[in-house]
């Protein structure tokens, strides 16, 4: 596994990429939202943060209770929502 310091880049230029898919519209599709909420989810585990990792379990868990509802749900997060906080 990379470093901290290897780690933290890679959550900063997702937090980049998150904004410019966000201001795109690119969100409001379920598949590039259930990817960005997958890849946030294994850059905070492997950044160790808990309170990071139990949004982005909670945000995906939700989008995937709601999919077998048959529903949709919001189809555009806010980019805190993927983000920091």
């Amino acid at each position: 596994m990379g470093t901290t310091d290897e780690i933290e880049a890679i959550d900063a230029a997702f937090e980049r990429l998150n904004s410019i898919l966000d201001a795109s519209g690119a969100l409001y599709a379920e598949a590039t939202q259930s990817a960005a909420y997958e890849l946030r989810l294994a850059v905070v585990r492997a950044l160790g943060d808990s309170a990071r990792i139990q949004a982005a379990e909670a945000m995906l868990g939700s989008m995937h209770t709601t999919e077998s509802l048959g529903g949709s749900s919001d189809p555009r997060p806010n980019a805190s929502a993927l983000g920091r906080g």
